[in-house]
């Protein structure tokens, strides 16, 4: 992945990490949260699942930090997906694999 999208990248895996601790773990409450990256030739994924009351039921995208990740991924020709992780949340980041020199 080139600079450029890899700092897309990490941008969105802020406001994911920071959306989870924020939302699935507040006043204290403990909890599971998972990060699992995987990686092919042509793609990796970043799944991020945390297992917290989940998303309201309005469609996600609604909110700032969701429109926020939305337009990052666009940005760094990637897919942010949401889904009820029952309980919790999951996101899955997929993007674009470069060869390194690309």
């Amino acid at each position: 992945m080139d600079a450029a999208n890899a700092s897309a990248l990490g941008l969105i895996l802020n406001e994911i990490l920071t959306n989870a601790v924020k939302h699935a773990f507040t006043n204290g409450r403990s909890g599971h949260l998972s990060l699992v990256v995987q990686g092919s030739d042509d793609h990796g994924t970043i799944r991020i699942c945390d297992d917290g009351p989940g998303m309201p039921s309005a469609a996600p995208g609604r909110s700032i930090g969701t429109s926020l990740i939305t337009r990052l991924a666009r940005q760094a020709h990637a897919e942010a997906t949401w889904e009820d992780n029952a309980p919790g949340t999951c996101v899955t980041i997929t993007f674009p694999q470069t060869g390194v020199g690309s």
